[in-house]
This record gives C-alpha cells, structure tokens and sequence, in this order.
C-alpha cells in the first residue's frame, strides 16, 4: 500500500539569473506535486532510504513571479506558458547517505521537463527533520536553459540579454 507526504504551503521554489544588465529572481508562488511513500513510512531521514516511491514537483508557469511585470512577461513567452504550462520535475531514482542525526544528504535523479522537452538532471539535496516532525529538503542546481530549447529573454532592443544559465533553488517542507 501507499502514502503520501504533502508538499507544504511553507515549500518555497526560486530561480536566480544574471543577464547583461542585472540579476533577477523568479519565484514560484504556487507549488504542486506529490511525493508517495510506502505505506507506514515515517517522515525520518532513515525511514527515507527505501521508504520513496516516487516524487514529482510541479510548477505552473503563470505561478512564476519574477519582480517586475516586463520581467514575467518575457519569462513566460520564453517558457512557453500557453502551450507548455507545467514545469515538471521526476524523480527516477535516488540515494541518501546519513549524516547525523536525523539528517543526510540525498542525490535524485530524474528529469526535468521544460517547454516539453524531458532532459536527465541530477540534483544534491539537504534533508533534514524538524522539530515538528516534518522533512526539510533544501537544494540548488544550475540550469542551463538552452539545453531545454528555451530562448533566454532579449529585452529593451536586446540590449539586456538574459544568460542562459539559472540556479534553482528549492527548500520544501514535507509532513504526512
């Protein structure tokens, strides 16, 4: 039998990029997903290492809020929201190594799907239980956007060329 952790509201997703003018951030105001477990599977770090069935991060395009109004507009004609409204991270595989008590560090493997186009990643993660017996798991990867087909914003007549690459960060909450 099954399980499911809840992603919490307090889960918080952001990507950080530079571009020829400023950096920017985009966060994901909104997050869906699931993470299922066996069935009886405590939210402990130990009881993580074979207690996993499958993970997968949602975010809604139209969710990302990048500061400023010119900013998201670009964003999401770069990502396709119309057509391509998700950005859907799976986790294939992982592994955890303990670290201490009630925490480790957790390697997933997965792919990413960006404009609908799937690619293999591998992201490292904290994990880490809380006082009041939820999961943290906090990361970062670096993106590189091209590598999905996406065409990094030009804007202001191309004189602001946003760079290819961004760092996602996560720092989800999971409780039962």
């Amino acid at each position: 039998a099954e399980a499911e952790m809840s992603i919490l509201p307090e889960s918080r997703l952001w990507f950080e990029g530079g571009s020829t003018v400023r950096g920017f951030t985009c966060e994901a105001t909104a997050l869906d997903g699931s993470v299922v477990t066996r069935d009886g599977a405590e939210p402990r770090v130990a009881a993580l290492k074979s207690a996993v069935e499958s993970v997968s991060i949602i975010v809604a395009v139209e969710a990302l809020d990048c500061g400023n109004d010119t900013m998201h507009d670009h964003m999401r004609k770069a990502l396709e929201a119309k057509k391509h409204p998700r950005i859907e991270f799976r986790v294939a595989d992982y592994d955890l190594a303990e670290t201490g008590a009630g925490a480790g560090l957790v390697e997933l493997r997965g792919e990413l799907t960006i404009i609908g186009t799937t690619r293999d990643v591998t992201i490292l993660a904290d994990v880490e239980e809380r006082a009041d017996g939820t999961l943290a798991v906090r990361g970062s990867t670096k993106v590189d956007m091209t590598e999905w087909g996406v065409k990094p914003p030009r804007l202001m007549l191309g004189t602001l060329k946003v760079h290819d690459e961004v760092e996602v960060h996560f720092e989800m909450a999971l409780g039962l």
